[in-house]
């Protein structure tokens, strides 16, 4: 008999203690690793006009000279060109484009020239849409033979050019995209060891600008979701 009590007085101990391991509060979960940082917020730019893909096209006055090593050198004469150029934004301080210009200057035949050029036009804004000029390219210049009027002289060649100019929005200036007035000034030379050409262009672009996208932009938040008119 006192076997048995003791046997179940070793059982219910035994019962007690598991019990009692059962109810342990368990140990907090380790906390999980920390999640890698968020990928850095794309950088947003304040809306303007002159931003995305564009389309100039541009009305100049110019005047051209040629220093001909085997002829006199040609004085200087004054005309009118146009250029065409597409291109993009590619930050708020550069523009990048594809440009396409000619000109003509009249006056005494044995000083007049015809030249165009085909090339990369670049725009590095300095303050306030104020913009430097720079781009090389491929030109022909050419004008009549001082000596026989009736034949043309002139070359083939690289080009070179930079100037200065300012945009002037036409558009809603805190809007991104819409049309834009260039005035700008610009000096190009082609070199040559026999037939060299200066051009100076001054005269003015009207371009329409894409604008960027809404996710891009610095909007405030009322606007920041709100569909681009089509």
């Amino acid at each position: 008999m006192r076997q048995t009590i003791c046997s179940s007085v070793c059982l219910i101990l035994m019962a007690q203690s598991g019990r009692a391991r059962a109810t342990e509060p368990s140990a907090p979960p380790e906390a999980s690793a920390p999640e890698a940082n968020n990928a850095p917020e794309a950088n947003l730019v304040a809306p303007k006009p002159s931003q995305g893909y564009f389309v100039a096209l541009g009305a100049h006055g110019t005047t051209a000279m040629a220093f001909d090593q085997n002829r006199s050198t040609r004085s200087p004469t004054f005309g009118e060109g146009f250029s065409l150029r597409f291109g993009e934004a590619l930050t708020d301080w550069l523009d990048l484009s594809l440009v396409f210009a000619w000109a003509q200057t009249h006056g005494a035949a044995k000083n007049r020239l015809s030249y165009g050029r085909l090339g990369v036009h670049s725009q590095w804004y300095l303050w306030d849409e104020w913009f430097v000029q720079a781009g090389f390219g491929v030109t022909s210049g050419r004008g009549p033979d001082p000596e026989d009027i009736e034949q043309q002289r002139g070359r083939y060649g690289d080009v070179y050019w930079t100037g200065i100019g300012k945009n002037l929005y036409l558009s809603d200036g805190h809007e991104s995209g819409g049309w834009v007035l260039t005035p700008a000034l610009a000096l190009e030379v082609g070199p040559d060891d026999v037939f060299t050409t200066t051009g100076l262009w001054l005269g003015v672009e009207i371009s329409f600008w894409s604008g960027l996208p809404s996710d891009k932009l610095e909007l405030p938040v009322s606007e920041a979701y709100r569909a681009r008119p089509r």
